[in-house]
């Protein structure tokens, strides 16, 4: 059953750990921001700090950029404007906790962390030249103040350690699976071609075709732990070419002559692309030029590049297609559609309630759930594992063929006695589910044992969401027990 749950685990790491985690507080923690070195009028105000409103303008641009390509809704915009001050005002509180704790750092590990920010020790030396002191300055109180903020939070989250006593206790507790079969309503059948074409004739302007952009590149490889000296060397020799492209020199010819890509022989051809179609230090750059224009060079994972715009297709509308109706479809579902398919589950009830051993064909005939050719067996699985009170509201795990799995139901799932039938629909955020369960039975009665590997993987995640809950109640106490200002409206 362990090995069920490590291949499982990826989802769940990734809704529970990314979506709750990364999106939230800790996607920019300890990012370069300096509160101390900005000028103008406070945004907020923690416990007699002042956040300048330049500092807060410009976490608000870094998170707006994350949706290059997407179109930044008002509503949106109000979200990422709120918690961009959320997670400045909760960064300066960790600040000021390391301070009373008495934390410091050195002016080696300072030198270090600072030194460690550039690609190599040419460009370091280089600013060391170039730069005034006062950038100087604010690049090292900037980062003195990242790394207090990251110390800062481990007291706390080493507080939340599990046990090995604790950790048999809350696998005795957590640690079932139920075998089970469902009948799945979902509310985007109820959405008619007719729902779908109005939606798109009132928001065509919000229906977008993303720019596109035709590129070649010239690549030259050097691997990511090269020594400075062949990273210099490397970086003279394209510098040389990309003389050659300003010049005027015939971009295909260089890349099929120079380019270590595997696009060379095509001319360092890379086709069209949209945003989050390549890397992003690669989008940066193309993205930002115009037809016709030759980049500065850029190093990556894979060496160092340079390219050139070939095309240029700008936002366009998106034509109405029926491959478009299709994908829209999910996007017009209202409360009258959910009413819509609560009936509909209501009906396929009462039909159960006189006939319970129908079950499998009533699957067969009206579930909109992939199971729905086995009859609706889902199969094995797991109860959630997450911390008592993770209240997130976003998608836990999967169970078997695909069927998201959301806190009422994993918890209708193991509340419905065995051979029982649920007394009411339960939703969840694809649709209204009718559950049926086979057995219930601890995950230590599977016919295959966990791994000490699959114990550790598993283990790691409850512990690690269990910490950052912990964190998150921290900030949560911090900011009732001290005064903090809004000066700004962040919802304009």
């Amino acid at each position: 059953m362990f090995t069920y749950l490590r291949t499982k685990l990826k989802k769940i790491v990734f809704w529970a750990v990314i979506t709750a985690f990364l999106v939230t507080i800790f996607l920019f923690w300890g990012m370069d921001y300096d509160t101390t070195q900005m000028t103008g009028t406070a945004a907020f105000i923690v416990d007699g700090t002042e956040i300048d409103i330049r500092t807060y303008e410009d976490v608000v641009s870094r998170y707006i950029s994350a949706y290059r390509g997407q179109e930044i809704t008002e509503q949106l915009r109000r979200d990422i404007r709120k918690q961009a001050a959320e997670d400045l005002i909760n960064q300066e509180l960790l600040k000021q906790s390391s301070e009373k704790m008495g934390l410091y750092v050195t002016k080696e590990e300072l030198k270090g962390h600072v030194r460690s920010e550039f690609p190599n020790d040419d460009v370091y030396r280089s600013y060391l030249v170039r730069a005034p002191a006062a950038w100087w300055q604010m690049i090292e109180e900037s980062t003195d103040k990242r790394i207090k903020v990251s110390r800062a939070r481990f007291p706390l989250l080493d507080a939340t350690w599990v046990s090995d006593a604790e950790w048999r206790k809350i696998v005795s507790d957590l640690y079932w699976e139920v075998d089970l079969s469902q009948i799945l309503i979902a509310p985007v059948k109820e959405v008619t071609d007719t729902d779908v074409i109005d939606f798109y004739n009132a928001n065509r302007h919000r229906i977008l075709e993303p720019t596109k952009i035709r590129a070649r590149q010239i690549l030259f490889k050097v691997a990511q732990d090269a020594p400075d000296t062949e990273v210099t060397r490397v970086t003279e020799s394209i510098q040389k070419v990309l003389e050659l492209a300003r010049a005027g020199k015939d971009f295909a010819a260089l890349a099929k002559k120079y380019s270590h890509a595997p696009d060379a022989e095509d001319g360092g051809d890379m086709g069209y692309f949209q945003p989050g179609e390549m890397l992003a230090d690669v989008e940066n750059i193309v993205f930002n030029l115009d037809k016709g224009q030759v980049s500065d060079i850029v190093r990556t994972e894979y060496g160092i590049h340079f390219f050139k715009v070939e095309d240029k297709i700008p936002t366009t509308i998106k034509p109405l297609t029926q491959e478009l109706i299709e994908d829209l479809r999910s996007s017009v579902i209202t409360d009258t559609h959910w009413a819509d398919a609560r009936k509909r589950a209501d009906r396929i009830l009462e039909t159960l309630n006189s006939f319970p051993d129908q079950f499998e064909i009533l699957a067969k005939l009206h579930s909109d759930a992939p199971a729905r050719s086995k009859g609706g067996r889902v199969g094995i699985m797991p109860r959630l594992i997450f911390p008592n009170g993770f209240d997130a509201a976003h998608l836990l795990g999967e169970v078997s063929y695909g069927t998201a799995v959301e806190r009422e139901v994993s918890r209708a799932a193991f509340d419905i006695p065995v051979g029982g039938i649920s007394t009411g629909p339960v939703r969840s955020n694809i649709g209204w589910h009718i559950l049926k369960i086979h057995s219930r039975r601890p995950m230590s009665e599977s016919e295959t044992p966990p791994s000490d590997t699959d114990a550790a993987v598993v283990r790691a995640t409850y512990q690690r969401l269990l910490s950052e809950q912990t964190l998150s109640q921290w900030l949560q106490e911090r900011r009732r027990a001290v005064k903090i200002e809004y000066k700004i409206d962040v919802d304009d």
